[in-house]
């Protein structure tokens, strides 16, 4: 019985977690938050991609907006373009200041695969903030495709991966009480033993 529960559990992560377990892994990244997405509903946008603008008759979707807070001193953007349709995407992702100028953080093509996300950092100017993201997925490539897409302002420390990983007090001392001493340079190292037959 304990077998045949272990069993079921492991085929649940194994078939579920990819897909499930997805969205939590960067809403539990650390110093990460979801931005809203201007003149919508949410931190989501779903959409399927438009045929291009014609004139005053129709308008594409081409662009979406992700709003920063300005009280939010934020060091890197994390795009998350989730797509429904496998394919090729023409990406750009834009970083909006106040003074009307824009850095574009990615340009490409990539080609996604149905349920893979897609990834990308974006990082602001030095000592500046961009009051919006804007992420451009569109053009004739993309037409008829249809995505979820979240973008995530980060905390500045959140960049920094350290060197070595924090080991509790209790663990770097059990490693110390394990590992073999090594004589400092002011101490004699007692001469090895010799064994002869």
């Amino acid at each position: 019985m304990t077998r045949c529960w272990w069993t079921l559990s492991l085929m649940t992560f194994v078939f579920l977690s990819p897909q499930v377990l997805a969205d939590d892994l960067v809403l539990n990244e650390v110093g990460c938050e979801p931005l809203t997405v201007v003149g919508g509903q949410g931190d989501v946008a779903s959409k399927t991609v438009s045929p291009p603008s014609l004139l005053f008759f129709h308008r594409d979707n081409w662009n979406t907006d992700f709003l920063v807070a300005s009280s939010e001193n934020y060091g890197r953007y994390l795009v998350r373009l989730n797509p429904e349709d496998s394919g090729g995407y023409l990406v750009r992702v834009f970083l909006k200041y106040a003074d009307e100028t824009a850095d574009e953080a990615y340009s490409d093509v990539p080609t996604l695969t149905s349920g893979e996300p897609l990834e990308i950092d974006a990082f602001p100017r030095l000592g500046h903030q961009p009051y919006q993201v804007n992420v451009f997925i569109g053009e004739f490539k993309s037409i008829g495709k249809k995505y979820d897409l979240s973008v995530y302002g980060c905390d500045p420390m959140s960049n920094e991966v350290p060197l070595t990983p924090a080991i509790p007090a209790e663990t770097e001392q059990l490693i110390i009480d394990v590992l073999p001493q090594v004589p400092s340079n002011d101490e004699e190292e007692p001469a090895p033993d010799l064994f002869f037959e």
